[in-house]
């Protein structure tokens, strides 16, 4: 597993989910963190 990231969200509801699909399309790196991940 990738252990650095372009991006760190915080969160995986819609708004979390929608930011990381828009920061991939900008070819950034992603890292989602939610509760009890």
């Amino acid at each position: 597993m990738k252990t650095a990231f372009d991006i760190l969200i915080i969160g995986g509801g819609v708004v979390g989910l929608s930011a990381a699909i828009a920061m991939r399309q900008r070819h950034f790196s992603v890292a989602i963190v939610d509760a009890g991940s």
